[in-house]
């Protein structure tokens, strides 16, 4: 290609070809950055919770509760309890898991290990002790695996979308600034 220029010396700018498209890239991208910080905020709840005090705790009550979507139907256990740090007592609840996604699994799970008055370890935060979990939320591997998927899948479009840019750039610099430059 030539490198045209007017009678004032102005570089003729129509021989450069438009951007490509970046949008599909940057909702990718965007999509994988709000999957990242919900994932990493999962991870640093894990982290918090990893260090808060174990104590003793007694069920007040437990619920097993249904809730559908769609064409499926999937049980979770509410467990309210109560628990002493130093001289004052807490009364929380917490969603457990638990019950294999049946009913009756669920159900078997409260008679097995949530009936009114059974002893269960809770777990506390120590700078502010009404804040418990009866299990709290440890880092797996999984989670761990899927943070590294999604960072995996955030170099693909990236790298795509600098290296489009950058071979845009140089183009448009070869076109306006002559091919003897380069």
């Amino acid at each position: 290609m030539q490198n045209k220029t007017d009678s004032s010396g102005h570089h003729d700018l129509t021989m450069v070809p438009p951007p490509p498209d970046r949008r599909p890239a940057v909702m990718f991208l965007t999509f994988l950055a709000l999957a990242c910080a919900g994932l990493g905020f999962f991870c640093w709840q894990s982290y918090i919770q990893s260090h808060w005090t174990a104590v003793q705790a007694e069920v007040v009550k437990a619920d097993v509760l249904s809730e559908r979507v769609r064409s499926s139907e999937s049980y979770g256990i509410w467990v309210t309890y109560r628990y002493s740090v130093g001289n004052v007592t807490y009364s929380c609840f917490d969603n457990v898991l638990g019950g294999g996604g049946s009913k009756a699994g669920a159900e078997s799970e409260v008679d097995r290990h949530y009936r009114p008055g059974m002893k269960l370890t809770v777990y506390y935060n120590g700078s502010s002790p009404q804040e418990s979990a009866v299990e709290p939320h440890y880092l797996g591997r999984a989670e761990i695996f899927l943070l590294l998927v999604l960072a995996g899948l955030a170099l693909i479009p990236g790298w795509t979308l600098i290296s489009q840019t950058l071979a845009y750039e140089r183009q448009k610099r070869k076109l306006t600034h002559g091919a003897e430059n380069f």
